[in-house]
C-alpha cells in the first residue's frame, strides 16, 4: 500500500500538482482519521469534507 501510494504521490509531484514535501507515510497518517467518520450521523459528508481539507493542504501552491 504505502509503495503503491509513493508512486502515486511522485506522478502528482512529476505534474507539479503535489506539494514536494508530502510522502506516503505522512499521507497515510493524515488521513487515519477516517476510521472514526463512522460515529456520527453525518459521517459521508464530514468524511468528504474533512478529505478535501487534507488534499487542498497537500497541492502544490499555485496549482
Amino acid at each position: 500500500m504505502v509503495a503503491a501510494l509513493d508512486r502515486l504521490l511522485a506522478a502528482c509531484r512529476d505534474a507539479r500538482q503535489l506539494w514536494a514535501g508530502a510522502d506516503a507515510d505522512e499521507v497515510l497518517l493524515l488521513v487515519s482519521f477516517l476510521w472514526k467518520t463512522g460515529r456520527r450521523p453525518d459521517w459521508p459528508e464530514r468524511t468528504e469534507r474533512l478529505l478535501g481539507i487534507v488534499i487542498d493542504g497537500l497541492r502544490a501552491p499555485g496549482s
